[in-house]
């Protein structure tokens, strides 16, 4: 039978757990995702967890939050657990249908801004006249864009090969591996954009693709077999190339 405590017992106990028996990368965030965690189970803020430590947690509310420790213990993502990551300063919802945002896609957003700032302005237009549209459309790649072009293309697809061991990372384990790996090709979703892309492209305009660390020059190489000129690679904040971006001129 599971009793009412407080708040700083759950949350010495939940990082306790995490430290014991998780990986090293959980275990070294293990207090800061123990407030996470019970922060989610009571529906409240970390913040106010920490400054009231003596509020009690109910049994029920205990019993939820043990099991998410358990759950991330085993290795689950914290953002399944929660439902929700922070990307680009955005909220967003995520579940096991998704990959978790991670930071190299972050950067992909900061050269789409850098070359078409427009956007930004676009994004505080939208925001200030309360405009929240997007277009989704379900498809393979440029498929459902046929007969349309525009200024800038970005695409994180899957990029793994099939075989990598990346793809045994306990971290992976829960995410969807058709988001993560094309098959035994990895570079075959890359290509296949790179290929389509100059038909859906203005003149002038921009293709930026996230890749693995060992594939930008291959993909700067299919770049410019297709016709993109300006072709270069950025690297993420550990030094790896994990954006290209090739300017496409059919002149």
């Amino acid at each position: 039978m599971t009793v009412s405590t407080n708040v700083g017992t759950q949350l010495a106990l939940g990082a306790q757990r995490l430290r014991a028996g998780a990986s090293p990368e959980i275990s070294a965030n293990a207090s800061l995702e123990a407030g996470l965690l019970l922060a989610h189970a009571l529906r409240t803020t970390r913040a106010r967890l920490l400054s009231h430590p003596e509020s009690a947690v109910e049994p029920g509310a205990t019993r939820f939050y043990q099991a998410l420790i358990e759950r991330r213990a085993r290795g689950e993502p914290l953002a399944y657990l929660t439902g929700e990551r922070e990307f680009w300063s955005l909220p967003l919802r995520v579940t096991p249908a998704v990959l978790v945002p991670r930071p190299e896609t972050e950067l992909l957003v900061e050269r789409a801004l850098a070359l078409r700032s427009a956007l930004a302005v676009a994004r505080q237009n939208a925001a200030q006249l309360s405009i929240s549209h997007i277009d989704f459309r379900l498809g393979s790649w440029c498929a459902p864009l046929a007969g349309e072009r525009f200024d800038l293309i970005v695409s994180n697809p899957p990029y793994v090969a099939a075989d990598d061991p990346a793809l045994d990372d306990p971290a992976l384990a829960h995410e969807p591996r058709v988001a993560l790996t094309p098959g035994p090709d990895a570079l075959a979703c890359l290509r296949a954009i790179v290929c389509d892309a100059p038909q859906h492209l203005n003149a002038g305009g921009w293709l930026l693709l996230e890749h693995g660390v060992a594939q930008g020059a291959a993909l700067r190489h299919e770049l410019v077999l297709a016709g993109f000129g300006y072709v270069r690679s950025h690297r993420d904040l550990a030094g790896h190339e994990r954006i290209t971006e090739g300017q496409y001129d059919p002149i």
